[in-house]
């Protein structure tokens, strides 16, 4: 990409009020022969987010009051609105505001067509109406409802106007249960999804899913692919994305959301990931007023930045893979780009939210109402002003239909639009039928797709002959057509596209293949799967064997001499509800030389609990011969998942001598519910065992069996000088057994960390040991004299001693007495203190001068900011690389930098180039005002009395997995816990910035802020 300038948007003041009302504009860096304009400035905007034109050039605007809520406070309250803003002197400025539709929740997005604004807001999509011109909206109809939210802006977002003639919207991972206008199911669930409807509200669909947060919003190509901007596409490190959404796509991460949905192998990918940037709108670029480069460039906004990124997809399969790259930004404090869209005279138009918004993933974590934001245009230098950009001066009633198919093409997309939607709305199949001969590919491509809109029984007759275009983009249109009319005409040729020369084309004849469910389509379907090593033409295939749902048909594959092939035919019989696939042909695919076979066949395996008997047997084969990784990698999953049956259980105990033992223990680890006596003198002597992985291993399935009293080998491994002192503590931690008591040596030993000055680590691990632990009187006394040079990661978790320990009124008085000498004590909230003091006589009375000091610090937030922000000016890079490395904050213990460091919170890698120093510093002072999205805290009771807190890594029907701060992965059975909820807090305590050094702070956010 060129190299960027710095150009200071220009702009006029508005003429609505005094200019001392209106803020300067924003600076903006864009690419040499580009310019930027302010087109909308408070006061006549205050706070946009997202938005779109009319067919008149007038601006609706998806606008907040400035208000960070719950769903229950927006539901009672409804604060925001739609404004409509209007250039009344043509001078391209906005310069007259009004209020068209007010009492809405949560706004985000307008689409203007046929006559009304569709916009997205909690808990569905709406249609406004300004039937008496006045500019107010006075028919308001919900057309889908249903899609839960909680005020964090992960929620329904768009609608936006398919080719098609469908409309489309996104929800984020909330909940959903909708019904079609008829009262039927539509969906229900927990996933993301993309949705769409016809507009009048009619006919909702899924078209894609996944376990993601928040697909924010969705755009177009001519040829009808989709493609869109997804907030935390990936977690650990977080990674959020640009996808091709293919229909029936399944892609990550969420496993509880993710089970929901039908399968075809494993979960897709994106066509670019672009990290923790938080993308927000997203447009492609459809006018040819900029440069060739730029033309079907997708553009989005990213929140987290300032920047608007642009990508050149490029065709890989049946999918696409891009990069971005920076194309505009701004170093603007407190600015956020929430939107970006294509005006019709081929400039953009970006939004920026200003600075009122915190709650989910946002860089502030104090809301600044004071930065109102505002509304910009990036145009080519020196562009002459495209004539009539929306066809306004076309008399559309009297045009000549030849006159209306060259408009198909026309050069002004607008133009082109309203040409298509003409043809819909008149019904006109013939005319269209003939342009299907023109040589022009847009006006083929744009009568396929007003034919579809009119969707008649002869407009569908009419676009087979687009199934044979030369143009693979027109092939490829006319496909997506046969699916929404499902035409049964078209199955021959439907058939023969599945032999495309253009894996795109291939793709969506699977896809109407499906929707015509017939079933002789199914042994073509199979045969183009066999040469299908394209996952997401492979996805395609197996997605319309699902929708045509003939077992029987599909059962006979299971012969077929591809194993390709046989893969989609075992894919399909497990995801069909009467599939009755049988086990023998699951287990011989994990026999096959085909990887893709054996690791469905595996994945089939691994799910199907009532098949151990045929597990052991080929448990038995794997590990007969010498090792070999691919059957190694299988026997793990295989022994993992069926160790708890009996026919595994004692097959383990006669063949134990052949199996690798980590492999072994790593199972051991994995089934919580499952037990044999016999592992317990294997696991007391890997326990002892020399090689430390292989003791690790036997301690990690220990701590999973604790309750089978490991004790006297564990606490025998803590006593051992030799060993690794984490390894010790982790030895210790997991002899507490149930009644959680310490003797004086294992004591000693948990409190060397603190007394000699130990790694981050390691004073984590042990606080962690030490909070869990029932001490005496005289071990918290000890302890308690230790607190005032605890840090403020450790000083929660070890509260939890006082909490179990004696309640005598002298341990009380010295623990709140050595808590008023803790800098740490910054870090403590009143729900720390709470449950520990209540057990002391007069505890809560006597905390009360402490949590009014907790109480002011926190109310003194921007104050705080403030003074930390003009100190980090005189930090060094240098120190502050050398202090994280160090320890320092204890950043090291719960983030990663590059390969350094652990994933319990944010990877902060690339930190410096989403965080501004204001930014950081309130992070680091106040974690608790917004927790990043994944990284929510979580306590979980077990009904044995254990409790857990951390952040949840993962979820199944069966586990749930929890990261504590000690970094520890804890796998726990749903069966056996008691009570699972989240907390308001953060895992990463307040008053890390008092409990540092004024220099090593200001040296520690010099250095993270140059993590680009």
């Amino acid at each position: 990409m060129n190299s960027l300038r710095f150009l200071s948007a220009l702009c006029g003041f508005l003429a609505i009020s005094a200019g001392a009302q209106t803020p300067p504009p924003i600076p903006f860096q864009v690419p040499p022969g580009f310019e930027v304009v302010r087109i909308a400035a408070p006061p006549l905007v205050k706070f946009p987010v997202m938005g779109n034109f009319d067919d008149r050039g007038r601006l609706f605007v998806a606008e907040n009051a400035g208000v960070n809520a719950s769903d229950k406070v927006l539901d009672e309250t409804t604060p925001n609105h739609v404004r409509l803003l209007e250039d009344t002197d043509g001078d391209g400025v906005f310069d007259r505001a009004t209020i068209f539709a007010d009492k809405m929740t949560f706004p985000q997005g307008a689409l203007w067509h046929q006559g009304g604004l569709y916009v997205a807001s909690p808990p569905g999509i709406w249609r406004l109406e300004d039937t008496d011109g006045d500019g107010k909206a006075d028919v308001r109809k919900q057309l889908v409802k249903g899609f839960k939210y909680t005020g964090n802006a992960a929620d329904v977002h768009g609608p936006v106007l398919h080719p098609n003639g469908r409309i489309y919207w996104c929800h984020g991972r909330k909940g959903h249960e909708v019904f079609q206008a008829d009262g039927t199911l539509a969906a229900k669930g927990l996933a993301a999804r993309i949705w769409s409807m016809r507009p009048d509200g009619t006919d909702i669909q899924v078209h894609a899913s996944g376990g993601m947060d928040n697909p924010a919003e969705v755009t177009f190509s001519q040829e009808g692919d989709i493609f869109g901007t997804v907030n935390i596409f990936h977690r650990g490190p977080r990674a959020d994305a640009i996808l091709h959404w293919v229909h029936g796509a399944a892609h990550p991460h969420n496993e509880t959301a993710i089970a929901e949905l039908k399968r075809t192998g494993p979960l897709l990918g994106a066509a670019a990931l672009i990290g923790h940037v938080a993308p927000a709108g997203v447009t492609l670029l459809r006018h040819d007023a900029w440069p060739p480069e730029y033309r079907g460039n997708v553009f989005w906004a990213e929140f987290n930045t300032r920047r608007i990124m642009r990508t050149v997809l490029e065709p890989v399969g049946a999918t696409f893979r891009g990069r971005g790259e920076v194309f505009a930004t701004t170093t603007a404090d407190g600015a956020h780009f929430t939107d970006v869209f294509e005006d019709a005279d081929g400039s953009l138009v970006v939004i920026d939210t200003g600075a009122w918004f915190r709650q989910g993933c946002p860089t502030s974590g104090v809301a600044r109402p004071e930065i109102l934001g505002g509304i910009y245009r990036i145009r080519r230098t020196g562009t002459k002003p495209t004539d009539d950009p929306r066809g306004r001066r076309i008399d559309w009633a009297r045009l000549p239909s030849a006159r209306m198919i060259d408009l198909l093409a026309d050069a002004r997309p607008a133009v082109r639009d309203r040409a298509l939607a003409e043809f819909a709305g008149q019904g006109s199949v013939a005319p269209l039928g003939a342009a299907l001969g023109d040589q022009r590919y847009l006006v083929r491509s744009n009568a396929v797709w007003a034919l579809t809109r009119i969707g008649t029984a002869d407009a569908a007759a009419a676009v087979r002959r687009a199934l044979a275009d030369a143009d693979p983009r027109v092939r490829q249109a006319a496909c997506q057509s046969a699916f929404f009319s499902i035409d049964r005409g078209a199955f021959p040729a439907l058939t023969q596209r599945l032999g495309d020369a253009a894996p795109s084309v291939r793709r969506e004849a699977a896809r109407a293949l499906g929707r015509l469910r017939n079933p002789a389509a199914i042994a073509p379907l199979a045969n183009a799967a066999a040469t299908a090593n394209d996952p997401v033409l492979s996805h395609a295939l197996i997605y319309a064997m699902l929708e045509i749902d003939d077992p029987a048909a599909t059962r006979k594959l299971l012969a077929h001499a591809q194993p390709l092939a046989r893969r989609a035919a075992l894919i399909t019989l497990d995801q069909l509800p009467k599939g009755d696939l049988a086990a023998e042909p699951v287990f011989d695919g994990l026999k096959s030389g085909d990887a893709a076979l054996r690791a469905a066949a595996l994945q089939i395996a691994i799910n199907r609990p009532m098949w151990s008997a045929h597990a052991a047997k080929h448990l038995a084969w794997l590990f007969d011969a010498a090792p070999v990784p691919a059957r190694e990698e299988v026997g793990a999953q295989l022994l993992a998942k069926f160790l708890s049956a009996p026919e595994v259980r004692e097959w383990v105990r006669g063949s134990v001598a052949a199996l690798p033992p980590r492999l072994l223990f790593d199972a051991m680890a994995g089934a919580s519910t499952a037990w044999d006596d016999a592992w317990r003198e294997w696991l007391v002597s890997a326990l002892r065992s020399p090689d430390l992985p292989v003791a690790q291993a036997a301690l990690r399935a220990i701590t999973t069996h604790r309750q089978r009293d490991f004790r006297t080998a564990l606490r025998e491994i803590a006593r051992d000088t030799t060993r690794p002192a984490p390894f010790r503590v982790a030895a210790l931690q997991a002899a507490a057994g149930s009644d959680r008591t310490m003797d004086q040596e294992a004591f000693q030993m948990v409190l060397e960390p603190f007394v000699s000055g130990g790694s981050p680590d390691s004073r984590l691990q042990a606080a962690s040991v030490l909070g869990n632990s029932r001490l005496t009187r005289e071990q918290l006394t000890k302890l308690a004299a230790l607190l005032p040079a605890t840090g403020p990661m450790e000083l929660p978790q070890m509260l939890g001693a006082f909490q179990r320990g004696p309640a005598e009124p002298e341990i009380g008085a010295l623990l709140l007495a050595k808590l008023a000498d803790s800098p740490a004590r910054f870090g403590l909230s009143s729900s720390n203190l709470q449950p520990v003091f209540n057990r002391y006589p007069g505890g809560t009375e006597k905390i009360a001068p402490l949590v009014a000091e907790l109480l002011s610090q926190a109310a003194a937030k921007s104050v705080r900011v403030t003074e930390v922000e003009k100190l980090a000016t005189s930090g060094d890079v240098a120190r502050g690389q050398s202090a994280f490395s160090a320890g320092a904050g204890a950043c090291v213990s719960c983030h990663r930098v590059g390969e350094s460091g652990t994933k319990i919170g944010p990877d902060l890698s690339h930190i410096g180039r989403i965080r501004e120093v204001r930014d950081l510093v309130e992070s680091i002072s106040f974690p608790d005002s917004s927790i990043a999205q994944g990284y929510e805290a979580f306590r979980l009771e077990t009904k044995s009395g254990e409790t857990f807190v951390g952040t949840l890594a993962r979820e199944t029907s069966e586990h749930v997995v929890v990261v504590t701060i000690d970094g520890r992965e804890n796998t726990v059975a749903r069966s056996t816990i008691a009570r699972l909820e989240p907390m308001a807090n953060s895992l990463m305590p307040p008053g890390l910035d008092r409990a540092l050094d004024p220099q090593t702070l200001a040296d520690l956010i010099a250095y993270l802020k140059s993590l680009q």
